[in-house]
């Protein structure tokens, strides 16, 4: 496990999960916090003993940690199982998570190779390939979150007080939390991404991820959809 911070907190809810399943053996590290390195990673911790390996970083070291699976043919007779988590896609060419134009042939051959034993989820706003290429800033889904929670919950407050006849709002206005609450509940809301964001009748804010794999033609391709 390594990255960034929206990682470490994704991860951390993940393994909190996975330390209730019995019977289930599992490892983590940060390699830079090891003051190791990918391969070596791979051979002492990985190595034999564990055969679902989860990721979580920036798309460039991901892509270094699929080449050094590569080299280490963890990606040919399917003993492994990758499953990758990207929170945002910040790919050069989104579609094309293996190519590197600054890198050689050989590693672009050995990272789309690895990639099409790798799946990855990520948000199903970040599968718009050619509308993410355009974007000048890639976002993060924390951020675009907390704008987005914080925007609905603007809203709801507006519409929780009460106006006196010239269109006003009272003052000293007392606000129950619940009403506040229930305002949020069954509402649609242009999100930060451009995507609607959908509060369900019980106040569970809806999102929907994608899983992806690259295929033959080296082209990332959802494979399901997951709510």
């Amino acid at each position: 496990v390594g990255g960034e911070q929206t990682c470490y907190l994704f991860m951390k809810t993940l393994i909190y999960e996975i330390q209730n399943i019995s019977n289930l053996d599992y490892v983590d590290g940060d390699v830079d916090l090891l003051g190791s390195n990918y391969t070596d990673f791979l051979q002492d911790k990985v190595g034999v003993k564990y055969g679902i390996i989860l990721t979580c970083a920036n798309q460039q070291n991901i892509r270094e940690i699929i080449i050094e699976a590569a080299k280490l043919n963890m990606m040919d007779r399917g003993e492994y199982t990758f499953l990758n988590f990207e929170l945002y896609n910040n790919a050069t060419i989104p579609s094309k998570p293996w190519y590197n134009s600054d890198d050689t042939r050989a590693n672009n051959e050995l990272a789309r190779r690895g990639y099409q034993a790798v799946y990855t989820f990520m948000p199903i706003r970040e599968t718009n390939f050619d509308k993410i290429e355009e974007q000048a800033q890639r976002g993060s889904i924390y951020l675009d979150s907390l704008y987005d929670s914080m925007m609905m919950y603007l809203q709801a407050l507006n519409r929780s007080l009460n106006e006196d006849e010239s269109g006003n709002f009272m003052s000293n206005q007392t606000l129950l939390g619940c009403k506040v609450a229930h305002q949020m509940m069954g509402r649609t809301f242009l999100g930060k991404s451009g995507q609607q964001m959908v509060m369900n009748c019980n106040g569970q804010r809806t999102a929907q991820y994608a899983l992806l794999n690259v295929n033959s033609s080296g082209e990332y391709e959802i494979v399901g959809i997951y709510s």
